[in-house]
């Protein structure tokens, strides 16, 4: 998707059965994007069939890993870790996962103390310009 417009900022992106189509690279990009598109405190959620990564997994987690196996190139099911892994790595906090259902949510973190302190810092500035003292 194009998503490269500051103008097009999102509280929310809703990615259903879609990540898995792509190779590790791609999803990261993906991840990447989404992430850009976001508000701070925004949230990217995920729904698909979720690998279980030490035990048997459910069985349409398996079905929909072999549906992907022999109709996309590159695709592949994948695991609560990995795809934590993947968001964290796109800039997001680290992601929850729903309990009974295969919903992982993935938060962009808020700027509210940076920009607190931005702010105060540009105050700062301006004050000082004026050459008015001021105590920290």
């Amino acid at each position: 998707f194009n998503a490269d417009s500051r103008a097009d900022v999102r509280d929310l992106v809703l990615m259903v059965n879609f990540l898995e189509y792509f190779d590790p690279d791609t999803r990261l990009q993906l991840a990447r994007k989404v992430h850009g598109v976001l508000r701070p405190g925004g949230v990217a959620v995920t729904y698909a069939p979720l690998l279980e990564s030490n035990g048997p997994s459910p069985w349409a987690a398996v079905a929909y890993d072999m549906l992907l196996l022999v109709s996309s190139f590159a695709g592949e099911a994948y695991t609560f870790a990995q795809l934590d892994t993947m968001f964290q790595a796109a800039g997001f906090a680290p992601s929850q996962c729903c309990e009974n259902l295969p919903l992982v949510l993935s938060r962009k973190a808020p700027l509210a103390r940076r920009t607190k302190r931005r702010k105060l810092n540009q105050l700062t500035k301006r004050v000082r310009s004026r050459d008015v003292r001021i105590r920290t």
